[in-house]
């Protein structure tokens, strides 16, 4: 079966194909050679385009029923060229954009001859190993003709709440492999000449628990692409088809310069990061590692995923979602003021992916919750790999953020309102993960993910409006940031009860980094907490609203308190309060470093409390105010700990600058003359040519002591893993962290060609 495979091959050269395509009478419009196009008419044109394509997704969210688009924008509209290179898209869910390509390739390649590509038709597809990140997104995209050749393509794709199999929301958190989880569709034509085609349409929703609400999507994508297609017509009616066509061939031309004279400005070298999943499957006690090599020479990017973990339960994505989210990875931080025609961008990217793991899982892996999983894995060491990389240049370094919203906390909803309706939600409150901190601010609080930059959450008053519910809480939770000179971003948080329903909700709750914390901190930061899901059981919660109160805290009720594993499916009863702490960002930097007024704040509003303001930034406070010689005595005595009693070497105010010909990793060390020494006091960390972080000072810290939101490992994993601290052996600086296995040694981030 040719489609089993058929997206595991990235399609660089389609030459061979187009002369396929033709003898099945299928035309594709070349850009010609010899079109000029001036500058004024160059800008407008594009412009004009890029807003074509977000009117599709404006469009997407007038017609919407769900709130997954019409809230929190996990939504993606694009416009292609005639063999499926993405030109344009929407800065809505980064991942699905990537998802386009190989799709419209695949369905050039296998639909042209038999059921065919005409005029009017469009094609829905949501197989991963097509091109979908994971079944829930779902395509439909449409070819675009001008004279009776195909111009181009236009995309639509919106993450589904439930699109059928065994469980509320289709992720599957038992599932093996596939065949228990809602099958995939490769690319099935669901439009005819203009008409909705019946029999498939009703194959794709009667498989769901929510059928109405697929076909109002469904209309809602229909209506998008039809929109994209008019306006693209208009333009090529005033501009022509040959100058419409070579403004687009020169947004990717211009993009993928762009990048590569960026590329060309950053030192050459290789970057790693290492970044965990834990729980394959309800139940499972395991923790999978993936583990990438980032190498930049001249002005190219090769990200090698070889050594991650072997394919297992459900937390795999197929290829397409690794390459989404890398893609995903560079698109807001190395490029974020650059056009994002990824036809363009991934000229200058190469991947190397060994089949077989969770980051390339074959057929018949289970890959349902691959956009959370798999994917944002890859990401997650994508974004880390980048951030280390760009450290090393004075002015990109600013561009650098810190590890946040380590993965979807999926929260998927099954209940029955007063009438007897039976529905099926995802929350999006996700979204209210923190940001992490830049190298010269702090995170942004409850900011949401990197990967969906217009990320939103509903109104508190329109989720209790749609759903029996009412919501106890919704804010900042305190101690979630990472700690470092600069903060990370405050998580949130999220409760609520059942409410004028008499039956129970099933919850469906998945997420990775839970067990463990992301790992991106930068600069010696420590990692932002973990989620928590949570239920306190039988309480007392409905007695205190008739009293007139609304609880905050869970730890406030009576009752059992009943912390959720990774993957769970569970019940919640009249007198249960569901509850969730969401991530917080990595800190960047010491947090010996952060300066103890901006600590202070930090107490005043909430964000740190006074025994982890002593105990993490070493900043001592009285009666409202910061004791400046108990601070200075108190990080003193930090320093020697860390140096196990020595007196730490004196520190200089301001980091050393980088003399001519050295590079900068980061705030604290630097290379020159082949050596890496200390910024703040001189000391030498040794030779470029070997692991730095064997010459300083290592400390391993429980990861339930980084936060007191966080939980202990060993109640989910069984495998020892720990947070290390590399110390400068002189002055006592905290230079880098890493989230490990216990039995591994520690990473070689950073080896630069020099």
């Amino acid at each position: 079966m040719s489609w089993v495979a058929g997206a595991e091959r990235y399609y660089a050269d389609f030459e061979p194909v187009i002369e396929t395509l033709a003898s099945h009478g299928l035309s594709l419009h070349r850009a010609d050679p010899s079109t000029t196009v001036d500058f004024i008419t160059d800008e407008v044109l594009s412009h004009r385009l890029w807003h074509v394509c977000d009117e599709a997704g404006v469009t997407i969210r007038h017609v919407s029923g769900s709130p997954v688009a019409t809230e929190a924008n996990d939504f993606m509209t694009v416009i292609a060229s005639e063999t499926g290179d993405v030109v344009f898209m929407t800065p809505n869910l980064l991942y699905q954009a990537a998802a386009f390509e190989p799709m419209i390739k695949w369905t050039l390649i296998n639909r042209a001859q038999s059921p065919g590509i005409d005029d009017g038709d469009m094609f829905l597809c949501n197989d991963p190993w097509v091109g979908a990140v994971h079944q829930n997104d779902v395509a439909v995209f449409a070819p675009v003709f001008h004279g009776g050749k195909l111009f181009c393509w236009v995309g639509a794709s919106i993450h589904e709440v439930d699109v059928g199999g065994p469980a509320p929301g289709s992720f599957s958190i038992t599932a093996r492999d596939v065949f228990e989880e809602v099958p995939p569709l490769p690319p099935v034509k669901i439009v005819k000449n203009f008409e909705i085609q019946s029999d498939i349409e009703d194959l794709y929703t009667r498989r769901s628990r929510q059928p109405l609400l697929l076909s109002l999507d469904l209309r809602a994508q229909i209506a998008a692409n039809n929109v994209a297609r008019s306006r693209i017509l208009e333009a090529i009616a005033k501009y022509g088809a040959d100058t419409v066509k070579a403004v687009m061939g020169r947004v990717m031309d211009r993009a993928e310069a762009q990048l590569r004279a960026r590329l060309r400005e950053l030192p050459d070298g290789v970057w790693r990061h290492v970044d965990f999943q834990e729980t394959a499957f309800a139940g499972d006690r395991g923790i999978y590692a993936g583990r990438l090599e980032l190498t930049k020479a001249g002005d190219h990017l090769h990200f090698d995923f070889t050594g991650s973990a072997a394919q297992v339960g459900l937390i795999n994505s197929a290829t397409s979602g690794t390459r989404a989210g890398v893609l995903a990875g560079i698109l807001p931080l190395l490029v974020g003021d650059i056009p994002w025609a990824l036809g363009g961008l991934q000229r200058c990217i190469e991947i190397t992916n060994p089949r077989g793991t969770m980051l390339n899982a074959e057929y018949p892996a289970a890959v349902s919750m691959g956009s959370i999983t798999g994917t944002w894995l890859a990401h997650n060491c994508a974004h880390a790999a980048l951030s280390k990389m760009m450290l090393c240049h004075p002015e990109h370094g600013r561009r650098a953020l810190s590890g946040g919203g380590g993965s979807w906390p999926a929260m998927q909803l099954f209940g029955w309102d007063k009438t007897g309706y039976a529905f099926v939600t995802q929350f999006q409150e996700a979204n209210l993960a923190g940001f992490g901190a830049r190298s010269f601010a702090d995170g942004v609080n409850t900011a949401g993910a990197y990967c969906i930059p217009s990320a939103r959450i509903p109104n508190v008053e329109a989720t209790e409006f749609t759903w029996p519910l009412l919501v106890l809480c919704r804010g900042e939770a305190i101690d979630t940031g990472g700690a470092g000179k600069w903060r990370g971003g405050a998580g949130g948080k999220f409760s609520f009860v059942l409410h004028k329903t008499n039956r129970n909700f099933t919850h469906v709750s998945a997420a990775f980094h839970v067990a463990v914390p992301n790992g991106g901190a930068l600069s010696g930061g420590l990692p932002g907490a973990s989620v928590v899901y949570s239920m306190q059981r039988d309480s007392d919660v409905l007695a205190r609203l008739a009293q007139g109160q609304i609880p905050q805290e869970i730890a406030s009720l009576s009752g059992t308190l009943d912390i959720l594993p990774p993957k769970s499916q569970t019940e919640q009863g009249r007198d249960d309060v569901y509850a969730i702490t969401f991530f917080g960002g990595g800190g960047y930097g010491d947090p010996l470093d952060r300066e103890p007024e901006s600590v202070l704040h930090d107490v005043a509003e909430g964000f740190v409390s006074r025994t982890e303001a002593a105990r993490l930034y070493g900043v001592v406070i009285e009666g409202g105010a910061v004791d400046r010689a108990a601070t200075q005595a108190r990080r003193t005595l930090i320093r020697a700990d860390r140096l196990g009693g020595k007196v730490p070497a004196a520190r200089r105010d301001t980091p050393a600058a980088v003399p001519e010909g050295g590079i900068g990793l980061n705030d604290y060390t630097m290379l020159a003359s082949r050596r890496l020494t200390c910024r703040c006091c001189g000391q030498d960390h040794g030779p470029a040519s070997e692991n730095y972080k064997l010459a300083l000072v290592m400390r391993t810290t429980p990861i339930a002591d980084l936060s007191p939101t966080m939980a202990d490992p060993a109640d989910f994993i069984d495998e020892p893993v720990e947070f290390r601290s590399f110390i400068c052996p002189g002055c006592g600086t905290q230079v880098e962290t890493e989230v490990a296995l216990a039995r591994e040694a520690p990473l070689w981030d950073v080896q630069l060609v020099h």
